[in-house]
């Protein structure tokens, strides 16, 4: 009954913010537009200083990548001719532990103003995104301190010089390049006069100024509503077949469900910029009852788990005897069970345990809670008047949990954590606040209180390890890789062999290594492994999201293919 009751509810919530938000869905024609529903809005969609994943989202529409994961995890050349290896001569071992890779720009390439696209371009997107006085943002590629210079011989040939070896080169062939190089013409001037100007481009915001090379053309954006792109007809691979292409921010999720519903919106984006699993489960339910219309759901598991990130400058998570006692604090598995039914399961390893690079054999943390009281009181802390944890100072032992307001399941996770932490004498305070600022700043900037609820990407994996690096670390309150401020320097040796050691057996075993320290320091909480789920119209044919929105490719990868079936 108390089944039924929920679905019903559910239902009826939905046909009330239908009936309350949603337009009438357009007329079907082959070329309309193509609706995406957000939670998350971009910072700005500036590349070199975006700190959201939903701002990725929407400049693949209108900048291709040098180079691309598809479906199959394979990497494949987009914007230039060849993928450099060994076999083929344009990756070169050079004395000294040196590499060199030479590059080749397909010549089809220009800028949606008429303009080239050259190795120019590439070579002021290396300089300014490593350059210390432009504030760049978080989605580069962790490679500045490997790349020695950047040569551009020719219009179309970059040649890139490596300082030592690097294993995973070819997956971002300078700095900053991650999703898309930056028109030079464009942003010059304002490098000229002050690096650090360059945030304030107006990229992404004026037409004029935001120049991008594939198959859409930015046309506007309205702050807290929508970004449209639009066909562009001398794209090389030829116009798409959709013409228009709306990202549309939304308050939260189930207002994009219910905008699915009423056919006004065709894509719900999964998390972390869209729905959530337990959003996408609920929305399954009414499919398989036959009451969302038009409506397909698609799950798959992904390399990213949600995690605990603790902040090394607020003094009571930087002892590691208090990570370790929040670990046995916490039951993951009924996390799991009662957010999820199990279908996202309960991680307590660095990697998912298929991963072919994951070690097993470290220490883990399954409920414990005399444990915890007991690592808790070696600590220092005592049961206090009213059952909160008290240190010899007086000082009440509370932390701040933050995370993503309107997220409905890391909400509710909050709340399982206030009473399975309370058990064991710890006060949890919620402080939530927008996407935007979360990981805009707050996160970013490790301006976070104590410890903040997000997920944790694993793909590339050379770049989810640099997170523990110190050379990723900065003050709290400047931009860094490194969220938490955690490294030791036998990780920072062992992430820079791993990412040096061309051979795939020896960097397992050097990974190996530190996953054994991690699980010992446990800079982050693992909680559970993500399966991501996202919904969109049976009619649009060719949409083929990965799962997430950042690895491989975010979900816009393949827009230029999307159609309307006729």
């Amino acid at each position: 009954m108390q089944r039924m009751a929920r679905r019903i509810a559910l239902v009826g919530l939905l046909l009330t913010l239908i009936l309350a938000v949603a337009p009438q869905a357009p007329a079907q024609t082959s070329r309309r537009p193509v609706v995406l529903g957000f939670t998350a809005e971009p910072d700005v969609l500036n590349p070199l200083a975006t700190n959201t994943i939903s701002a990725a989202v929407a400049n693949r529409t209108f900048l291709d990548p040098l180079v691309e994961y598809d479906l199959s995890l394979q990497l494949r050349p987009v914007m230039v001719e060849a993928i450099p290896s060994l076999e083929n001569g344009l990756w070169k071992l050079l004395p000294g532990g040196k590499m060199e890779l030479t590059w080749r720009l397909r010549s089809e390439y220009k800028w949606q103003d008429g303009r080239p696209v050259t190795s120019a371009d590439v070579a002021f997107t290396h300089e300014a995104a490593t350059n210390p006085k432009v504030p760049v943002g978080q989605y580069l590629c962790g490679v500045k301190d490997f790349i020695e210079k950047v040569a551009t011989p020719d219009v179309r040939t970059f040649v890139v010089t490596w300082k030592s070896r690097y294993a995973f080169a070819a997956e971002c062939p300078v700095e900053g390049a991650r999703y898309g190089i930056v028109p030079k013409h464009i942003f010059e001037d304002a490098y000229k006069r002050n690096p650090e100007s360059v945030k304030d481009v107006a990229y992404g915001q004026d037409p004029a100024v935001t120049i991008g090379n594939g198959a859409y053309r930015f046309v506007r954006r309205v702050r807290g509503s929508e970004i449209v792109v639009e066909a562009n007809p001398t794209y090389w691979r030829g116009k798409p077949q959709i013409d228009q292409i709306v990202f549309r921010y939304f308050p939260d999720a189930n207002t994009i469900i219910a905008n699915m519903l009423a056919g006004s919106v065709h894509v719900a984006v999964p998390q972390p910029a869209g729905i959530n699993f337990g959003q996408a489960m609920q929305l399954d339910e009414l499919v398989q009852r036959g009451e969302a219309r038009d409506v397909r759901v698609g799950f798959r598991p992904v390399a990213i788990h949600e995690v605990l990130w603790f902040n090394q400058a607020n003094p009571i998570v930087r002892d590691r005897r208090i990570r370790q006692a929040l670990a046995y604090a916490t039951n993951r598995e009924e996390i799991s069970e009662a957010l999820f039914r199990s279908r996202q399961p309960a991680a307590h390893l660095f990697l998912p345990p298929t991963n072919p690079m994951v070690e097993k054999d470290v220490r883990q943390y399954p409920y414990d809670p005399a444990r915890a009281r007991s690592l808790l009181a070696e600590a220092g802390w005592r049961v206090g008047p009213d059952g909160v944890l008290v240190n010899a100072q007086g000082q009440r032992l509370q932390l701040v949990v933050m995370t993503t307001a309107g997220n409905r399941d890391r909400e509710r996770l909050q709340l399982i954590l206030v009473q399975q932490w309370r058990e064991v004498g710890i006060e949890v305070l919620i402080e939530n606040a927008p996407p935007r600022l979360i990981f805009g700043d707050l996160f970013e900037k490790r301006q976070y209180k104590a410890i903040l609820l997000g997920s944790h990407p694993m793909q590339p994996l050379q770049n989810a390890v640099q997170f523990y690096s110190s050379r990723e670390m900065a003050a709290v309150g400047t931009l860094a890789r490194n969220p938490t401020g955690w490294s030791l320097p036998q990780t920072d040796a062992l992430l820079d062999q791993f990412v040096q050691e061309p051979d795939r057996n020896k960097r397992k075993a050097i990974l190996s290594q530190f996953q054994k320290i991690w699980a010992e320091e446990l800079p982050v909480l693992p909680l559970y492994f993500w399966v991501s789920g996202w919904a969109y119209n049976v009619n649009l044919q060719g949409f083929e999201p990965t799962g997430v929105a950042l690895y491989p490719s975010p979900v816009t990868w393949n827009a230029r293919l999307w159609r309307w079936r006729q």
